[in-house]
C-alpha cells in the first residue's frame, strides 16, 4: 500500500492571507465610518450651541426695558413723590 501524505500547509497560508486582507480591509471601513461619525457628532453639537446661544441672546435683548420712553418726569421732580431718607414713614400730626 501506498500511503499519501497531505499537506494542508499551503491551504492553510492561503487562507491566512485572504483572511488578513479582508480583515485589514474591513478595519479601514470602520475605521472610516467612526471618523465619520465623530465628524457629524462634532458638527451636530456645534450647531446645537450656536443654536442655543442664538436663543439665549434673543431672549436677553426682549428683557431689555427701554430707558429713554418715559412718558412724565413729573415724579422724579415732585418732591412730594421723593422717599426721605431721615423719616421712613410719613408723619400723621
Amino acid at each position: 500500500m501506498v500511503e499519501q501524505t497531505t499537506s494542508y500547509y499551503g491551504a492553510l497560508v492561503a487562507l491566512a492571507i485572504v483572511a488578513t486582507g479582508i480583515y485589514f480591509t474591513l478595519l479601514r471601513y470602520v475605521t472610516l465610518l467612526f471618523f465619520i461619525y465623530i465628524l457629524i457628532s462634532f458638527t451636530v453639537s456645534v450647531f446645537g450651541i450656536i443654536a442655543l446661544l442664538m436663543i439665549l441672546i434673543k431672549k436677553q435683548n426682549h428683557a431689555k426695558i427701554p430707558i429713554n420712553d418715559r412718558k412724565s418726569e413729573s415724579s422724579y421732580d415732585n418732591p412730594s413723590f421723593k422717599v426721605s431718607l431721615i423719616h421712613p414713614f410719613p408723619k400723621f400730626y
